[in-house]
C-alpha cells in the first residue's frame, strides 16, 4: 500500500494546527506529512494502518506520529454516534539546548515509529489537547509537551508501546 503525502495549511500565525474532527466516521486515505501529529480518539474504533504496523484502535487511545510516517484509522462498520478525534500537528523541531526538555526530545525522537500511550496517559493528554485547541497564540506550546511528557521523564516508563518496526522506502511504501 502506498501512502500519498497530505500538505497540511498552518495559518500564517500559529506554529500548530490544533483541532477537533468531527465526521460520520473515519474515511481518510492512507497518508503522511512532514509534521508530527497526535491524535485523541474520543469517539469510534476500527483500524489503524501506522506504517507496518496494523491493529485495531478505539476511543480512549493516543497515538503520537512522528514526521512522515504513514498512518489511517478507518472505521470497519458506520459508528452510530459518528467519529471524533482531538489532533494536534506541528514541526518537528526538537528544542535543542533546554535541558529541561531532553525527555521531549527523546520522546518526539521514538515518535519515528508510531506510538500509541497508555490509558492514564491518553486521558491527561486529551485534556491538554482540548486546552490547547481552545487556547490561543505563545500560550499553547508549554501545552505540547506536557500532554506527551507531563512532570516525569515518560521515556523510562512502560507508557509508550511502539508500533511501526519496519523502515520506510523513501516513497513511504513498506520495504
Amino acid at each position: 500500500m502506498k501512502a500519498y503525502l497530505e500538505p497540511l495549511l498552518h495559518p500564517c500565525d500559529n506554529s500548530l494546527i490544533a483541532k477537533r474532527v468531527r465526521l460520520s466516521s473515519f474515511d481518510h486515505p492512507y497518508h503522511f506529512h512532514p509534521e508530527i501529529e497526535i491524535t485523541f480518539i474520543a469517539k469510534s474504533s476500527g483500524t489503524r494502518v501506522i506504517g507496518d504496523h496494523i491493529g485495531s484502535f478505539q476511543a480512549g487511545e493516543l497515538y503520537i506520529l512522528g514526521a512522515n510516517v504513514p498512518h489511517v484509522f478507518r472505521n470497519t462498520l458506520c459508528p452510530a454516534g459518528g467519529a471524533e478525534a482531538e489532533v494536534l500537528q506541528f514541526q518537528g523541531e526538537r528544542m535543542h539546548g533546554f535541558p529541561e526538555a531532553r525527555g521531549f526530545n527523546r520522546l518526539l525522537d521514538r515518535s519515528d515509529s508510531g506510538m500509541v500511550f497508555d490509558c492514564a496517559t491518553s486521558e491527561r493528554g486529551a485534556r491538554l489537547m482540548r486546552q490547547i485547541r481552545q487556547t490561543k497564540g505563545v500560550r499553547r506550546l508549554p501545552g505540547i509537551g506536557f500532554a506527551l511528557h507531563g512532570s516525569r521523564d515518560q521515556t523510562a516508563h512502560n507508557e509508550i508501546f511502539p508500533l511501526n518496526r519496519t523502515e520506510l522506502s523513501p516513497d513511504h511504501s513498506m520495504r
